[in-house]
């Protein structure tokens, strides 16, 4: 069994229930209609979510919308300065708009970039993995 911790908070900006010490600081105060709690979502929210999932899953994934090495980066080094050597997971989306965000030489080596900080699974969501 291999349990994987996924955070959306770099671009989500909605959860259901404020109780989490972990989303004090990124909850605006703001509902929606429906109750959601509004948040500040980003790195710093996604990294936040990312420790407290760190001791118990084997794997930590922080989803992003577009491939940015600088955010990857910044998860990264966060992570493995508090859990050194923990695995994490990338998601080489095909629904990225790879060559908008970056050029052919960056492309070329974006998984050898990500596998330099730590991201030992890389990976591209088809047909409803994720």
């Amino acid at each position: 069994t291999l349990l994987v911790a996924r955070t959306d908070a770099d671009a989500a900006d909605l959860i259901t229930s404020d109780c989490d010490p972990y989303d004090s600081e990124f909850i605006t105060g703001e509902r929606t209609s429906e109750g959601f709690f509004r948040t500040h979502a980003g790195i710093e929210q996604a990294i936040s979510r990312g420790l407290a999932y760190a001791p118990y899953a084997d794997l930590v994934w922080c989803e992003t919308s577009t491939p940015d090495l600088e955010l990857a980066r910044r998860f990264a080094q966060a992570i493995h300065a508090k859990y050194p050597g923990k695995l994490l997971a990338y998601n080489c989306s095909p629904s990225f708009n790879w060559q908008k965000n970056l050029d052919d030489k960056t492309i070329a080596s974006f998984q050898q970039q990500l596998s330099d900080m730590g991201y030992k699974f890389q990976f591209i969501t088809l047909a409803g993995i994720h």
